[in-house]
């Protein structure tokens, strides 16, 4: 029992540094970024491949809490399918945006950024230049849907 209740307070502790650690909105003074509170924030992170291939990630809240706390990251790249993401589509699993948007809550949850990344437009797995119109409706959907999430960073296009 007293390991037990060591192991609740030592999350407890971890989760408040984790917070604390965490600001909000970032931006950009000079040559800095910084926080919410004026504080210089470097970003340590790390890329979440699978979201640009598949509907639904591999990963969950135990692999996002284990690379904040055990690999002391605060950010994690996403790279996605426009198509996928204009389109929502899935006809197995949940909608692909509702993943996305689980993927980003995760972040939040543990104290970290997510850089949402417009990695593929189409199904085609390869690298092309975007279609604009894809781009345009891609991005206007991710800011739709994110504009009140103060933990996204956008990489326009891989």
């Amino acid at each position: 029992m007293m390991q037990k209740r060591m192991v609740v307070k030592l999350t407890l502790i971890v989760a408040l540094l984790i917070s604390s650690a965490f600001s909000g909105k970032l931006k950009v003074s000079g040559t800095k970024i910084l926080n919410d509170k004026g504080e210089t924030v470097v970003l340590q992170g790390v890329n979440m491949s699978g979201l640009e291939w598949h509907f639904k990630p591999w990963f969950g809240s135990v692999t996002i809490n284990h690379i904040a706390t055990v690999w002391k990251a605060n950010v994690i790249r996403f790279p996605l399918n426009a198509q996928w993401y204009i389109n929502n589509e899935n006809a197995n699993e949940k909608p692909y945006r509702t993943s996305v948007k689980e993927a980003v809550d995760f972040c939040a949850k543990y104290g970290m950024w997510a850089i949402l990344d417009l990695h593929w437009q189409d199904n085609n797995v390869k690298q092309d230049a975007i279609n604009d119109a894809v781009a345009k409706n891609f991005w206007g959907k991710v800011a739709t849907d994110f504009k009140t999430t103060d933990n996204v960073l956008y990489d326009l296009y891989n």
